[in-house]
């Protein structure tokens, strides 16, 4: 009875465990991929950005010869989106930075889900070993005898028919 409460504290905790990682994995992998989607459109802000800066700096040289007089004016205008610009481009690297930290986070998720599911694999090869060794010697040469001929499993073989001891008492 006590190994039957272990193995069924240790199924349900491993599958709490498993539960809790999967979310875990989901929960971060769409981070990554809305992170992903704001670095492309910062990224597309920007080249936009970039294009417009190169629009007004060959305005501001049309306009310095054809006037001196707003010339201080339009320096300050784009002094302030260059300024602008870079916050914008500090934050994009900030993005950045998380994306590479969820990225990192997300391996170690997929290195622990290939980690749990090879103990559930050693877990079931102890079940049906412990499912074999609980056979009485008669069931166990029986699936002996199977297994040397093919592969039978276990609960299929005590569903089947009774064996009988041919002992006499």
């Amino acid at each position: 009875m006590s190994e039957n409460n272990y193995y069924n504290y240790y199924v349900e905790t491993l599958t709490n465990t498993m539960t809790d990682a999967i979310i875990r994995n989901v929960s971060l992998q769409a981070s990554v991929k809305v992170n992903e989607e704001l670095v492309k459109e910062y990224d597309e802000t920007i080249q936009l950005l970039d294009a417009e800066i190169g629009k007004l700096n060959e305005q501001l040289e049309n306009e310095r010869i054809a006037r001196n007089e707003n010339e201080n004016s339009k320096i300050k205008f784009l002094d302030s989106e260059v300024s602008r610009l870079n916050s914008e481009l500090n934050e994009i690297c900030n993005l950045k930075s998380e994306y590479e930290k969820v990225k990192h986070q997300v391996q170690h998720i997929d290195t622990f889900r290939n980690e749990l599911l090879k103990a559930q694999k050693e877990n079931e090869e102890l079940k049906n070993q412990i499912e074999y060794l609980q056979l009485t010697p008669a069931k166990r040469k029986k699936v002996d005898e199977a297994n040397a001929q093919q592969y039978v499993p276990v609960s299929e073989i005590n569903t089947k028919d009774q064996i009988r001891d041919g002992g006499s008492f």
